[in-house]
């Protein structure tokens, strides 16, 4: 796969000389400088995992959090993909990773009630919903809640929060029912 993403990204970054690229020998001037994934590529990522096609999703994902160490919904993919197959250990590792990361994309002043119009912190909030889902289906609602908390104190998110509190206060009831159950 990684072949094909390479050939496919050589024709898509056919540049002609110009005066700011004449000193490469493939004009790539502007494409090798930049600081941010290309749109595009970040746009594959999404329509590979959203097809299931986890094993392209994560080389390509691999691939641009090496290249790219500010791209937190790299590390959330890659959480993804570990969470729909099971490793849950593994998918909180690069939520957490997100989170890392995901912070330091903030802008320097933003009011705590703009944060999901802005793309930059969408990165972070996503990590912490899908943190908290990885932790409840683990059974530690203790941890999930205290993201759901997060999701409130830091970011706003009062009705994200209150959505994801649900399933985990259902599978907590339902725990300790079982619990009761066999204690018996």
């Amino acid at each position: 796969y990684l072949r094909e993403l390479i050939e496919w990204r050589l024709k898509l970054c056919e540049q002609g000389e110009t005066k700011w690229n004449e000193d490469t020998p493939f004009h790539w001037r502007s494409a090798m400088w930049r600081r941010e994934v290309p749109p595009e590529t970040w746009e594959e990522v999404g329509e590979l995992y959203g097809k299931g096609e986890h094993e392209k999703c994560a080389a390509l994902a691999k691939l641009l959090t090496e290249a790219w160490p500010n791209f937190a919904a790299g590390h959330n993919y890659l959480g993804l993909i570990a969470r729909d197959r099971g490793a849950l250990d593994e998918a909180v590792g690069h939520f957490e990773r997100a989170l890392v990361v995901g912070r330091t994309l903030f802008p320097k002043r933003i009011r705590k009630d703009e944060w999901w119009g802005n793309h930059d912190t969408r990165p972070y909030i996503r990590s912490l919903v899908w943190l908290a889902q990885t932790h409840n289906r683990r059974g530690d609602q203790g941890k999930a809640l205290v993201c759901c908390d997060r999701l409130e104190g830091e970011c706003a998110q009062d009705v994200t929060a209150a959505t994801e509190r649900g399933p985990i206060f259902l599978n907590a009831t339902a725990c300790l029912t079982l619990w009761l159950l066999f204690s018996l």
